[in-house]
């Protein structure tokens, strides 16, 4: 691939297309393989999550994000809201589905201490997770 064409890749992930990137960045870029762009956009989120993490995870912006979380849950959006919150914050959807497991944890387990060994064998199984809305949203990213 030419660095040409890998930068129009990458102005086309970050001009945040709407629906799936991948399937945008396919239907564009008919001669690149599909595992290629998949690479590359991966490439970009992690460039992404690296950047923001420690933004996105400090605690009282977790809390918000949380209560922003919960409000959609509460308007009864349709299922997709973690999927949803990712896109727009430009961030991945699993980093999200876990700082969301982990502020619910806090939020209803005030007992316990969060770790991170609990909170990956909610993600892994989400039958485990008390709240059936959120099960539902872990599983979903799962689906990607």
């Amino acid at each position: 691939m030419k660095l040409q064409q890998y930068e129009e890749v990458i102005q086309v992930i970050n001009s945040k297309p709407a629906g799936n990137i991948v399937a945008t960045l396919v239907n564009k870029f008919e001669g690149i393989e599909r595992t290629t762009l998949n690479s590359i956009w991966a490439q970009e989120m992690q460039k992404k999550v690296k950047k923001n993490f420690h933004r996105i995870h400090a605690q009282d912006k977790a809390s918000e994000i949380y209560s922003n979380y919960l409000s959609c849950v509460e308007s009864r959006d349709p299922p997709g809201i973690l999927v949803k919150m990712a896109l727009a914050m430009d961030y991945s959807p699993a980093m999200l589905a876990k700082l969301i497991l982990e502020q619910y944890l806090i939020a209803n387990c005030p007992h316990i201490i969060v770790s991170k060994s609990q909170v990956n064998r909610l993600l892994r199984d989400t039958t485990m997770i008390e709240d059936r809305d959120l099960s539902i949203e872990v599983y979903l990213f799962h689906r990607l």
